[in-house]
């Protein structure tokens, strides 16, 4: 698959976890393979600091969410 197919498949489906997050574990299968990784965390929150809200988070390896790991993180290294 070449650069230009990767991204409109990242695009595509970018579009499609935005509006149901069930899509997430697909898109980030696809971020994945594309820029050569094992596995990407997305984070969404506000704040500065300690004072920080986290409204969105999901850490997905090879394209499958581990909900193991993103505990490790938060608990471990986040604060």
């Amino acid at each position: 698959m070449n650069l230009d197919d990767s991204f409109e498949q990242i695009l595509a489906s970018l579009h499609r976890a935005a509006r149901d997050d069930d899509h997430w574990s697909t898109t980030s299968a696809l971020i994945d393979e594309a820029c050569g990784l094992r596995g990407n965390f997305l984070v969404i929150g506000e704040g500065d600091g300690c004072d920080v809200h986290i409204a969105h988070a999901k850490l997905c390896y090879r394209g499958e969410e581990r909900l193991d790991l993103m505990k490790e993180y938060f608990q471990i290294y986040h604060p």
